[in-house]
C-alpha cells in the first residue's frame, strides 16, 4: 500500500500543470457531485466510483423508505427483509458487514449513532429527497469514522420559487394507509426560504413466524410512524448564507408476539433531529462552510414472551442516545491547486436501562465516546484538464469516558450473580487515514482511474458498555475496544460506447488486521437455567476482500431508461495468527451476513402523461454464522410501480412490492411480507407570488 501511494504521489509531481479554477471547467451536461471530495466537481473528473440517484428515479421507483433506493447501486447491501414493518434497516457495503461500517449524511450532517453506529432510516422519506450520492470505497481521508466502506450522501429538496403545495394519500395491503403533505415557498430577492413537512403511515402488519413454527403467541407486526420538519435559509448578505433544520420523528412498531399486553413486544423510537449550516464566500478563491448539529434519539422496548421451557418473560429496556458535534471547512483555489482544510468534532452518549419485570433484575449503564478530526486535501488538474489527482489526509483521536455497568438484584435470568457497581477504565486511540486518487480522461466518452485509501471505523458504545444476555450467549462489555481500519486499492474506468450509453466497472482489493468481531471468551455462564458462551466483540480478526463490480445504463431521449448493475465480492477471515484457538478456527470462513453475488435491472417508460418503471433485484446465498454452517438462500424480488396524471395538478399511482409474491425467509427464520400493493394520489400546486 505504501509503494502505491509513493508512485502515485511522484506521477502527480513530475507531471505539467494547469491552472484549477474555483469550480473544474467540464462540459455543462455532466453531473456533478459534492460527496467524493466535499467540494463541488464533476463525476467524471473525481477518482472515486459515485453513484448519483436523481429526483427522476427517485419519483419512479418502487420505494417506500430511502434506503430502497439503494438496491440499485452496484456493492450495496439493503437489508430490510419485513417490508415496511422493519423496525430498521442496515445497509452495508462492498463485502463489509455491519451498517456501522457505512457513513450516512443528511445534507452534511452524519446520522450515525455512536451508540450502535447504525442510523434511523425512517427520518426522511424518499419523497422529501432531491437526489442520493453514493461515494463507494474508503473515505476516512475526509470525513472520519463510519466511512470505512463509504459514504451514502441524502440532499433534501428545496422549495422553489413559487409557493410550493405538494400531498400525497396511499392506501395498500395490510391496511396500510400513508399520507403526507408538503408547503414552503422560495424568494428571490433576499434569498429568504421555508419549508414544512408532515408524514404519517399506519398498518396492522402481518405475522412474521412461518406457519409451521407458530406456537399461539404470533400476532401481526403493526406500525405508527409520524414525521414532521421545518426548515429554511436566507442570504444574510450577497455570498452568505445560513439554512436550519428541524426534525421530530416518533415510530412504534410490532415484534409479531403478543402474551399479555395489549401492543405486545414492540419498540418505540422518538427521534429529534436539528442542525444549522453556513456558507460563505470570503474571496473570489476562497469560501468557507460550516455545520453544527444535534440528534436525541430515544428508545422503549417492551419484550414480552413465552420461552421453550413455558416461562413467561417481560423485559422493559430504555436507550437514550445522544450525539451531536460541528464541522469547519475551507476551501482554496490557487494555481494548479484546490485545497481543502477543515476539523470535525464529534460527541456521543448512550444511557441504557433494562428492568426485568418478571424478576428482580435490574441493569444500568452509560458510556461517553468523543472524536475530534483534522482533514487536508489537494485537487490537481493537469495535463489540459486530462489528468485529476486527489490526494487528502486526516488524523482523528477519540477518548471513551464516563463508563459504568451497574447490576441490582441479580438473578439467573441475566446471568450475574451479585450485585455489580463497574467503572470501566477511560480509553483513548487515534486513527490516521490516507487517501491518494488519479483520473485520466481520454475523451469524454472515456476515462480511468485508481485509487487507494484507508478507512476506519470507530467502537460502539453499545460494544464498550453493555453487557447482557443475546441470542448467542452472554456478551460481555469490552472498554479497551479499538478501531478497525481497512485499506483499500481500487482501479475503475467510466466507458460511453454510444450516444446515452454508460457502462462504470471497478475492481477493488482491500484488507484489515483490526476487525471488530464478536468472539467466545471459552467461559460459559448460567442464563435463565441455561448454560451459555460469554461472548465478546474484539480487534482479533483480519479480512481479505476481493471484488468487481459494474453498472450499465442506457437512456432513448426522455422516454426510456435501462439500467443494470452486478456485484461480486469474496470476503475471507484472516485469523490464523490468533492466539485463541475459538478465533483461529475461523480462518479462511466467508465473512457472515454477506453474500458474493448481488444483481439488479430496471426499465423505465416515461410519458408526458404516465410512467411506468419495473426493476430487478436479486440477493444471493450468505452465512448466517461465523462458522459458515447456516446458509441462506437466495432471493429474488420485481418490483412495480406507475403513475397517470389525471389533471394537470394530479397523478394516480400504483405500487407493487414483490410482483409474483415470492416470500423468503430471513436470517432470523422470519417471513418477508410478500406482495405488497398500494394505491395512491399526488397532488401538487405552484403558485407565483
Amino acid at each position: 500500500m505504501r509503494s502505491l501511494f509513493s508512485i502515485l504521489l511522484i506521477c502527480s509531481v513530475l507531471l505539467p500543470f494547469q491552472a484549477y479554477s474555483q469550480e473544474v471547467s467540464v462540459d455543462s451536461l455532466e453531473t456533478y457531485v459534492v460527496t467524493a471530495t466535499r467540494t463541488t466537481a464533476s463525476k467524471d473528473v473525481v477518482p472515486s466510483r459515485v453513484t448519483v440517484i436523481s429526483s427522476e428515479e427517485i419519483s419512479s421507483m418502487a420505494v417506500t423508505n430511502s434506503d430502497e433506493l439503494l438496491y440499485a447501486v452496484p456493492g450495496l447491501l439493503v437489508n430490510r427483509s419485513w417490508g415496511i414493518f422493519s423496525k430498521n434497516s442496515a445497509v452495508t457495503m462492498r463485502g463489509l458487514s455491519g451498517s456501522a461500517r457505512v457513513l450516512v449524511l443528511l445534507d452534511g450532517v452524519p446520522l450515525n449513532r455512536a451508540g450502535g453506529g447504525g442510523i434511523n432510516w425512517h427520518l426522511v422519506g424518499p419523497e422529501n429527497l432531491e437526489r442520493v450520492e453514493v461515494l463507494s470505497g474508503p473515505a476516512s481521508a475526509l470525513y472520519g469514522q463510519n466511512a470505512m466502506g463509504g459514504v451514502i450522501q441524502l440532499f433534501s429538496s428545496l422549495p422553489s420559487r413559487q409557493l410550493a403545495v405538494r400531498a400525497g394519500l396511499e392506501y395498500g395491503t395490510y391496511n396500510t394507509t400513508t399520507g403526507n403533505i408538503s408547503v414552503g415557498k422560495s424568494y428571490d430577492k433576499s434569498g429568504f426560504f421555508w419549508q414544512a413537512r408532515a408524514f404519517y403511515r399506519e398498518g396492522d402488519g402481518y405475522i412474521l413466524t412461518p406457519e409451521e413454527q407458530r406456537r399461539g403467541y404470533e400476532t401481526e407486526a403493526f406500525l405508527r410512524e409520524g414525521n414532521f420538519s421545518l426548515s429554511g435559509g436566507a442570504s444574510l448578505s450577497p455570498g452568505h448564507k445560513l439554512r436550519f433544520n428541524a426534525l421530530l420523528q416518533t415510530d412504534k412498531r410490532g415484534e409479531g408476539i403478543r402474551v399479555f399486553d395489549d401492543n405486545g413486544a414492540y419498540n418505540s423510537y422518538l427521534t429529534q433531529l436539528y442542525s444549522l449550516a453556513y456558507e460563505g464566500v470570503i474571496s473570489d478563491r476562497t469560501s468557507v462552510r460550516a455545520n453544527i448539529y444535534n440528534q436525541i434519539e430515544n428508545l422503549y422496548t417492551l419484550d414480552e414472551k413465552v420461552n421453550n421451557q413455558g416461562i413467561y418473560k417481560f423485559i422493559d429496556s430504555e436507550r437514550n442516545m445522544n450525539d451531536r458535534g460541528a464541522i469547519l471547512h475551507l476551501i482554496h483555489s490557487t494555481g494548479q491547486h484546490r485545497l481543502s482544510a477543515g476539523f470535525e468534532v464529534r460527541s456521543g452518549r448512550l444511557d441504557g436501562e433494562d428492568i426485568y419485570r418478571t424478576s428482580t433484575d435490574r441493569l444500568e449503564s452509560r458510556g461517553i465516546q468523543q472524536v475530534g478530526g483534522l482533514f487536508v486535501q489537494d485537487e490537481i488538474a493537469l495535463l489540459q484538464q486530462r489528468l485529476f489527482v486527489v490526494a487528502g489526509l486526516r488524523f482523528d483521536a477519540a477518548t471513551f469516558s464516563d463508563g459504568y455497568l451497574n447490576v441490582y438484584d441479580p438473578t439467573k435470568e441475566t446471568g450475574f450473580a451479585i450485585d455489580l457497581q463497574e467503572r470501566f477504565t477511560n480509553n483513548s486511540w487515534s486513527a490516521l487515514s490516507p487517501r491518494l486518487g488519479v483520473r485520466y480522461r481520454f475523451s469524454s466518452a472515456a476515462g480511468l482511474f485508481i485509487s487507494a485509501g484507508r478507512g476506519f471505523s470507530a467502537p460502539k458504545l453499545n460494544d464498550l458498555t453493555n453487557s447482557g444476555k443475546i441470542r448467542r450467549g452472554f456478551k460481555l462489555a469490552n472498554p479497551d475496544l479499538g478501531p478497525e481500519v481497512l485499506n483499500t486499492i481500487e482501479l475503475g474506468a467510466n466507458i460511453s460506447p454510444a450516444k446515452n450509453l454508460e457502462i462504470t466497472p471497478s475492481i477493488y482489493y482491500a484488507f484489515a488486521s483490526s476487525l471488530q468481531y464478536q468472539v467466545s471468551t471459552g467461559d460459559s455462564m448460567d442464563v435463565a437455567g441455561e448454560l451459555r458462551p460469554v461472548l465478546q466483540v474484539r480487534n482479533v480478526a483480519g479480512v481479505n476482500i476481493k471484488g468487481a463490480e459494474v453498472k450499465v445504463e442506457y437512456s432513448l431521449k426522455s422516454s426510456l431508461a435501462i439500467y443494470g448493475a452486478y456485484s461480486y465480492s469474496v470476503s475471507l477471515l484472516n485469523t490464523a495468527d490468533a492466539t485463541d484457538p475459538l478465533v483461529s478456527k475461523l480462518d479462511g470462513k466467508d465473512l457472515s451476513e454477506v453474500p458474493q453475488h448481488l444483481a439488479s435491472a430496471g426499465l423505465l417508460f416515461r410519458k408526458t402523461k404516465w410512467f411506468a418503471r419495473v426493476d430487478w433485484n436479486f440477493t444471493g446465498e450468505l452465512w448466517y454464522d461465523d462458522e459458515n454452517t447456516i446458509l441462506t438462500e437466495s432471493f429474488q424480488i420485481f418490483n412495480l410501480k406507475a403513475g397517470f396524471m389525471i389533471k394537470p395538478n394530479l397523478m394516480a399511482t400504483l405500487t407493487i412490492q414483490d410482483l409474483f409474491d415470492n416470500v423468503h425467509v430471513d436470517k432470523k427464520g422470519l417471513l418477508s411480507p410478500g406482495r405488497f400493493i398500494t394505491g395512491g394520489l399526488r397532488y401538487q400546486i405552484n403558485r407565483g407570488g
